[in-house]
């Protein structure tokens, strides 16, 4: 939702597609807690910006 604030949302939709076949990202189902509630998981989080790319976590 970040980026279709900030990208056309057809290209932002192409670009993800794009990005899953070449198996760069991939997609999970939601997950669930046991109060029913959704929650989220990433494993890495970065940021893209003009310069630097930082990774805010590594293993």
């Amino acid at each position: 939702r970040w980026l279709v604030k900030k990208f056309n949302p057809l290209a932002v939709r192409m670009a993800l597609m794009q990005l899953l076949r070449e198996d760069i990202i991939r997609c999970y189902p939601p997950l669930n807690e046991r109060a029913k509630g959704l929650v989220s998981q990433a494993e890495h989080s970065i940021i893209v910006a003009e310069k630097p790319i930082i990774t805010t976590k590594l293993d």
